[in-house]
């Protein structure tokens, strides 16, 4: 099912990357990671498709030969 977060204001977005968009909060939300499943509390968020993506999988997705999605 697909989660939703309360009306967020986003301070900014960074340009899509390797099918992941970074947006930084105006303040901290509660969210599952789609790709790592563990609950996140962060000021930012990655979206991919209907995916919610926590930083640190954003990264690890970011950086060749670290295991994350593309």
């Amino acid at each position: 099912m697909r989660q939703l977060l309360p009306p967020l204001t986003v301070l900014s977005s960074y340009p899509p990357s390797g099918g992941l968009q970074l947006h930084s909060l105006t303040e901290i939300s509660s969210y599952t990671c789609d790709f790592c499943l563990e609950y996140a509390e962060s000021a930012m968020v990655a979206t991919a498709a209907d995916a919610l993506v926590c930083p640190g999988c954003y990264a690890r997705a970011r950086v060749p030969g670290r295991g994350g999605r593309s």
